[in-house]
């Protein structure tokens, strides 16, 4: 069916080795990653999957035991996972979703990319920046969606969503982007200080 080395040195061991169980039998109807950069290399990422009703009933178990199953060899390695039971929408599709954090930019790219991105900084006019580039060899959804999210995008060849947050749709080239890191606090914490100090 498929062979577990395989699914460890895929872009995440933890997140695709569903869609991997999935994919035996059908493709999963999308996946969407979402990474965040943040200051002294801290990320955050989210994964989203959706499988069709008849699909999660067939690979369901499967997909919560394996996901369950990683838990531990992922937090062993300093990477906090999230994973809630999955949602069932109103038309039947079945909603995954997988949040993951920890710090380094070489651990995001072990546990994410498989070591296959290239990830650079520099100090560029006091400003730190993180050079992105990454070519996904794996499309197991119908609809792939990549989303990069940082302080500031300042410049990438895919579709700019605002000044923080950048994405590819089924990407089929190198994805690049050059962006800063985004402070690590909700943005509406500032405004909330100075509140208080008026108060």
């Amino acid at each position: 069916m498929f062979n577990k080395n395989f699914l460890h040195h895929h872009i995440t061991l933890f997140i695709f080795s569903a869609l991997a169980l999935a994919a035996c039998l059908a493709p999963a109807l999308s996946s969407d990653m979402q990474v965040t950069f943040k200051t002294n290399e801290k990320w955050e990422a989210k994964m989203e999957i959706v499988f069709d009703r008849q699909t999660a009933q067939m690979v369901g178990s499967q997909i919560d035991k394996t996901l369950n199953d990683n838990v531990a060899e992922a937090q062993a390695e300093g990477i906090k996972i999230e994973y809630a039971p999955p949602v069932t929408r109103d038309n039947g599709d079945v909603v995954y979703t997988i949040r993951s954090s920890g710090q380094g930019l070489t651990q995001l790219n072990g546990f994410m990319f498989s070591n296959s991105a290239k990830i650079q900084t520099a100090t560029v006019a006091g400003e730190r920046q993180i050079t992105f580039s990454y070519r996904p060899t794996t499309s197991i959804a119908r609809k792939n969606t990549f989303t990069l999210i940082g302080g500031k995008i300042i410049s990438s060849n895919g579709r700019k969503i605002d000044d923080q947050t950048v994405q590819w749709v089924n990407p089929t080239t190198t994805m690049q982007a050059t962006l800063t890191e985004a402070a690590d606090f909700p943005t509406w914490l500032p405004y909330v200080l100075i509140g208080a100090g008026a108060v």
